[in-house]
């Protein structure tokens, strides 16, 4: 459906420096070569949904850098050859150590970033003047699974059947540790960085939930489907 929300090459430049500089502020430039590389992973993501690549698409993802960064360098073949292989949405690792901040400082920082990310998504959507279902979905998605990390630390893995996962823990041990719709379940299990309790599970053709009440985990997907 023909939208509001597109935004010529520059435009989107300006929103996209205005959203992560509100971030900064409150998190830190420090995130900032990490951020650029997670938007334009889910910008690859997004298009998946999109009827067809053009230049304006290459345009947009060349603006996808923050202030003092340098600017992307797509071409249309290779940004073509991206979204064809860009994987599902996974909530990227420095998110889970700002969700974890702010449970200790009792500030909201990662749900800042949510509202960002959402914000930058609309307008990436946009960029053929033109927002499908499936775009629509993805922003959905995003938004749903990083708005369910900051509300309780967990997430829901989707993949094919014969496709395998692993649950790392990463830093301190993570506590209250729960695999949901796996080959291999957990109930409030105690995973370490010295012992790999959650390495090599399956999919069994259902979501999978992954919680956990303390600590951060690292999630790797190996999908054969």
């Amino acid at each position: 459906m023909p939208t509001p929300w597109k935004r010529s090459p520059e435009e989107l430049h300006k929103t996209y420096i205005a959203n992560t500089e509100a971030f900064y502020k409150v998190a830190g430039r420090g995130l900032a070569q990490e951020l650029d590389e997670f938007v334009v992973s889910c910008a690859l993501g997004l298009w998946k949904g999109s009827p067809r690549l053009g230049q304006q698409h290459v345009d947009a993802v060349n603006q996808l850098y923050s202030k003092g960064r340098k600017p992307g360098a797509y071409l249309l073949w290779e940004l073509t050859e991206k979204v064809c292989k860009s994987a599902d949405f996974l909530p990227p690792l420095f998110f889970w150590n700002l969700t974890e901040q702010d449970a200790r400082r009792g500030t909201a920082n990662s749900r800042i970033f949510v509202r960002m990310l959402t914000n930058i998504l609309l307008y990436l959507a946009a960029v053929d003047d033109e927002v499908t279902m499936a775009e629509a979905e993805y922003i959905t998605e995003c938004s749903d699974k990083l708005t369910a990390i900051c509300d309780g630390g967990e997430i829901t893995l989707t993949a094919g059947q014969n496709s395998v996962f692993s649950v790392f823990c990463l830093g301190a041990d993570a506590e209250g540790v729960t695999i949901e719709n796996a080959k291999y379940p957990l109930t409030d299990a105690v995973l370490t960085a010295d012992f790999p309790l959650g390495v090599s599970n399956h999919f069994i053709g259902q979501a999978v939930r992954v919680a956990v009440r303390r600590g951060c985990l690292l999630i790797g997907i190996c999908d054969k489907e």
